[in-house]
């Protein structure tokens, strides 16, 4: 088996696309086009040492307002997700409430999870992408803990899991956000053209305990 290839794609700070990735649409590549799609939106300046094994993919810059002593790290790596972490986290937000540990561990083996991590080790972050890894993905479970916010980390973050291999070639990417518009939009996502096209079938007290009957019933 041939040696795996390292390459890396760097986040650079606000200007225009480069020319090439314009022509094409994409909103990276290979090649290493930079993101987001739109010019003059991304603030955090990081590169991303990713190697043939896309499971390996480990960050080496730092995101705004970061220092050596406070250095995240993100990576793709399954065997380092804290499904405890992660289900903590996810338990109690508006779009997982009540949601079982054991769903948690069942989404992430089929899925692709990216984790920040605090110098200590612990997961602080997390990115999931539910994906064939050929034409479509959705983004969900977004989220950076109180503590470590207001440094630029879910956009780093975001920017680390829209670059990996698995997702830089996709026709389309979607979410569903209820407040964080202008942080995707720094990407390229946008309200749908065709919005009155998309259905779905949402259940959303489905974790959540049934009620009891009534005596009545």
């Amino acid at each position: 088996m041939a040696a795996s290839q390292s390459r890396t794609i760097s986040f650079q700070p606000a200007g225009p696309l480069d020319g090439a990735c314009a022509a094409r649409g994409k909103a990276a590549t290979r090649s290493g086009c930079r993101i987001p799609v739109r010019p003059g939106t991304i603030t955090a300046s990081s590169s991303f040492t990713v190697s043939g094994d896309r499971r390996t993919i480990v960050s080496n810059g730092l995101p705004k307002g970061s220092t050596t002593g406070t250095f995240p790290v993100a990576s793709n790596d399954p065997a380092r997700l804290d499904v405890d972490a992660i289900h903590a986290f996810l338990t109690g937000c508006y779009w997982s409430t009540g949601i079982p540990r054991e769903t948690v561990a069942r989404a992430l083996a089929h899925s692709l999870g990216f984790g920040l991590y605090a110098p200590d080790g612990s997961q602080v972050g997390f990115v999931r992408a539910v994906t064939d890894q050929a034409t479509y993905a959705y983004l969900c479970d977004v989220y950076v803990l109180d503590a470590h916010r207001g440094r630029g980390l879910g956009e780093w973050l975001v920017g680390f899991a829209l670059a990996d291999p698995a997702l830089t070639d996709l026709r389309r990417i979607s979410l569903a956000t209820r407040d964080a518009h202008g942080l995707y939009a720094k990407f390229g996502f946008a309200v749908p053209q065709w919005a009155n096209a998309y259905m779905d079938i949402v259940r959303p007290d489905i974790y959540l305990p049934a009620a009891a009957p009534s005596a009545a019933e």
